[in-house]
């Protein structure tokens, strides 16, 4: 990219050949105005208001899409350019309505900075069309499109960026209008209200809602005069002093940078992405964007300790509560108490809750609340590559030549990761999505592999035995391990395709089609979510991972590498600093542990006595875990931002960590720093402080720790991979072992990691195959949810999981065969048969039904079904 001259009204600048008019007018503080321009998006040009004069070119150029050259000579603001701006607004307002004063967009709308830069001087009639109600987004946003000026920035971040494509352009009475396909209610088309379109529009066409923040003085507005109400609330919002802060969300393992505005007395008003947060870019989810601000300003905050007396919680001072805890705590042996967490603390926190744990209490009983089957998986990670952690950035994912996702739907897990592969594949990357029912990245996918559910292991094993045949194996990695890739060929020998596609229920040649995408990428970027941390194969369906990345050579490279999209904010971190029982900070095995166990067996054998649980419990599913351990329990102590909806002796008000500083770890190794947003609520305390105190309490004055940066100053001594790591400094990817280290985007870039062998099993033969007579296969809906649903989807999201059919089918196959929505249908079995009412489910893939799996235990009998595929014929009730 060599460097231009040009000249822009005359006077000259430089540019980058890759550069546009605009692009380079903005660095050079020169204003062009724009309306369908923005830069998280690629340049359409339909809005025209940026059109310029170009010496020796014909018309206006939109100077958002025109490329510069060398010699250029560019002019903004001649005559001609003027009065094509001017009729291009006219047209624009002649159909907007004038009722500024009520509308939220007043003094922000970029309609009316356009109309205050360009200027009009002609008349124009006001609208006298009765504007529509505004329709709903959710309980989020709201859709005024009578506001819409036809920019397209919100169908295009939907398309380009989310890969939702929720919203579409549809022709309604002979214009095109913003709307959604076949004008169908937003929970059903994809949408993961996320808030993107909310974020690009340049007017007040789409709006959050912020009633929430002004509801007590709205409710008075509206009792003196109701049409008066929105005029005076904006106007009020407009003229109040406003503060913004940036920080971290802590809710998943994404990272995401947000800018909170907030009022003079400190109330979160709006949560919107930071445009240049180094993990998020200008991206958010639903949780982060709209939900984060209603969980920290919760009536419901904890604010005082509460001690159980008498059967009901009573406040009390701090002192008592920690001399009642730290009492308790001394009164039970070594490995008698468990420390629990869910991640969402800083890494200064766990690091001490670890140390706390093994230098106080002297338990070795520590770890976090995870996804069934996470430890298994992160075993396997560290087995191969000594560490738990993804090996790459998802920002590689341009630099893919294929990316394979398989058990994943990040907008249900990892929302940030699903806006990189968008990006990929826009720009060439091809995705392979396997998962056994529809999600949202299945529409831009180039095949898809919907397999029955617990049959990951089978058809990854398929994929590598039609590698290992047609030799698309790397060639240095078949020099280091000749013997060992024999053997994992041979003990793939019963995978042939034919077999594969009868058990899994994937075509022969969608098989095919994935493995030649596969096969002839340069490099294999996997991904894999929540569908297989929770499936009872993890490891084995890990191992069949991590083998088919060595066989690609994708180790070590830009754009390949295997990465797991689930966890809490600091999931991350937690490993990282050694709050995992048989790990010390690092990820330093510990001699003195035993082998890794599952430590909710230690819970379950009444081993353990008593339980400290720390955590930032948002959303309230974290607990889920630990319910059928609490009744054999002395004691149970919970630190939290939100009352527990479990049992507890003790509760402790925990600062949350927009209330706090230290630093956060996310999913791709990415450390960055958080800054207190709010002051902690009424009495809350952060992790550190508790700790301290108690450690003071139980007899450990050494146990001191002044701010987070001391604890910090700690961990740098303890973990070579944050020797760099500094507190309010910029975001690096361990390991930075130093100050002025870039960090590590790619890890194994010098050297490739030691591939432990492993051997693929026999395929296990399915109980039923589907064929002719009986051409669908029956599962158990309850599968589904772990391939669909997750922690960060919106209640509305979950609407195609929550249908009210006993029946539920891929609507193309229930249309073909006649039925509709209601029908009461007949699955019949080579073995058993039921009946129910039908729904539609566009979560299914075609040939494809999902029956609750109390109908099919119950006409089963008492066998357990929740495992099983059936095939099956659909008739009709006779």
């Amino acid at each position: 990219m060599s460097d231009l001259r040009l000249w822009i009204n005359n006077r000259e600048v430089s540019a980058k050949s890759n550069q546009t008019i605009m692009e380079v007018a903005d660095e050079a503080g020169i204003t062009i105005p724009r309306l369908c321009y923005h830069p998280s998006l690629k340049p359409s040009g339909s809005c025209r208001l940026c059109a310029v004069e170009i010496d020796g070119y014909r018309g206006l150029p939109a100077a958002c899409s025109t490329p510069v050259s060398d010699g250029m000579r560019v002019n903004t603001a001649t005559p001609k350019v003027l009065e094509f701006r001017r009729e291009i607004l006219r047209l624009i307002l002649q159909e907007h309505p004038r009722e500024c004063l009520g509308c939220p967009r007043n003094g922000t709308c970029e309609l009316q900075q356009l109309v205050s830069s360009v200027g009009i001087d002609f008349p124009y009639l006001v609208p006298t069309v009765a504007r529509p109600p505004a329709k709903p987004g959710g309980n989020y946003f709201e859709r005024d499109y009578s506001l819409c000026v036809h920019c397209g920035r919100c169908v295009r971040i939907c398309h380009e960026v989310r890969g939702a494509k929720a919203l579409v352009f549809r022709e309604i009475h002979g214009r095109q209008e913003v709307s959604t396909p076949f004008d169908r209610p937003l929970e059903e088309v994809g949408c993961q209200f996320c808030g993107a379109c909310v974020d690009v529009c340049p007017v007040g066409a789409l709006r959050e809602k912020i009633e929430p923040y002004q509801g007590k003085m709205r409710r008075q507005v509206m009792q003196v005069c109701e049409h008066l109400a929105n005029i005076v609330m904006d106007l009020y919002r407009k003229e109040m002093a406003l503060n913004r802060r940036s920080s971290l969300c802590p809710i998943c393992g994404a990272g995401c940078r947000m800018v909170f505005e907030l009022s003079e007395s400190e109330d979160i008003i709006q949560a919107k992405p930071h445009p240049k947060g180094p993990a998020n870019r200008g991206q958010a989810c639903v949780q982060g964007r709209f939900l984060l601000k209603k969980y920290l300003q919760s009536p419901d905050r904890l604010k005082t300790p509460l001690v159980v007396e008498n059967g009901i919680f009573s406040e009390k001072t701090w002192e008592e509560a920690l001399d009642l805890v730290a009492g308790k705590f001394q009164s039970f042996g070594p490995d008698e108490v468990a420390v629990l967490t869910d991640a969402r603390v800083t890494n200064e926190e766990l690091y001490l809750l670890q140390k706390f744990a093994r230098g106080v209490l002297k338990t070795n009983a520590i770890g976090c609340l995870t996804p069934a089957g996470h430890m298994a998986t992160a075993e396997v990670l560290r087995k191969h590559f000594g560490i738990m952690a993804a090996t790459n950035s998802l920002k590689d994912l341009n630099q893919a030549g294929c990316a394979f996702a398989i058990g994943l739907n990040p907008s249900a897990s990892h929302p940030i990761s699903g806006t990189y592969l968008r990006d990929a594949t826009l720009n060439g990357t091809k995705l392979v999505v396997a998962s056994p029912c529809v999600t949202g990245i299945a529409r831009y996918a180039d095949i898809n592999l919907h397999y029955y559910p617990g049959t990951e292991l089978t058809l990854i094993s398929g994929i590598l035995r039609v590698l290992l045949d047609d030799n698309h194996v790397d060639s240095d990695f078949a020099k280091r391990y000749p013997s060992q890739l024999e053997a994992l060929r041979n003990s793939l020998n019963g995978y042939d395709l034919e077999e594969v596609a009868r058990t899994t229920g994937v075509s022969h040649e969608a098989l095919l089609e994935a493995t030649c995408i596969m096969g002839e990428a340069p490099t294999l970027n996997i991904l894999y979510g929540l569908g297989v941390a929770e499936s009872p194969h993890v490891s084995e369906i890990t191992e069949a991972l991590v083998a088919l990345s060595h066989i690609k050579g994708s180790l070590g490279k830009p754009g390949g590498g295997i990465a797991p999209l689930y966890g809490s904010g600091n999931f991350q971190g937690a490993w990282d600093m050694g709050m995992v029982y048989h790990l010390l900070p690092g990820q330093v095995e510990h001699v003195d542990a035993s082998a890794p166990k599952a430590l909710f067996d230690e819970l379950a054998s009444g081993k353990i006595k008593t339980l400290y649980l720390v955590l930032e419990n948002l959303e309230n599913n974290s607990l889920k875990y630990l319910e059928p351990y609490l009744n054999t329990l002395d004691f149970v102590v919970v630190q939290d931002v939100l009352p527990p909806n479990i049992r507890a002796d003790v509760v402790l008000p925990m600062a949350s960590v927009l209330e706090k500083e230290g630093t956060l770890t996310n999913s791709e190794r990415m450390v960055q720093s958080v800054q207190p947003v709010l002051s902690p609520l009424g009495q809350a305390k952060s992790v550190r402080w508790v700790l301290v105190e108690l450690a003071r309490r139980m007899g450990h004055p050494d146990f001191r720790y002044e701010n987070a940066a001391a604890v910090l100053s700690e961990i740098q001594k303890q973990v070579p991979a944050y020797r760099g790591v500094t507190l309010g400094g910029k975001s690096v990817q361990w390991p930075c072992p130093e100050k002025d280290h870039p960090g590590t985007p790619v890890l194994f870039t010098d050297a490739q990691p030691r591939w432990v062998p492993w051997k693929s099993g026999p395929p296990g033969a399915p109980e039923e195959t589907v064929d002719k007579e009986f051409p669908f296969a029956i599962i158990t809906k309850e599968r589904l949810r772990p391939f669909f649903a997750g922690p960060l989807l919106a209640q509305e999201s979950l609407v195609p999981l929550n249908t009210n059919g006993a029946i539920e089918m891929n609507p193309a196959d229930a249309f073909s065969m006649g039925f509709r929505p209601g029908d009461t249908i007949r699955v019949v079995t080579r073995s058993w048969r039921c009946e129910g009412q039908l729904s539609m489910s566009h979560l299914l893939p075609p040939k494809m039904v999902a029956v609750p799996v109390k109908i099919v235990e119950a006409a089963l009998g008492a066998r357990d079904a929740d495992g099983s595929i059936f095939a099956a014929r659909i008739e009709t009730q006779k």
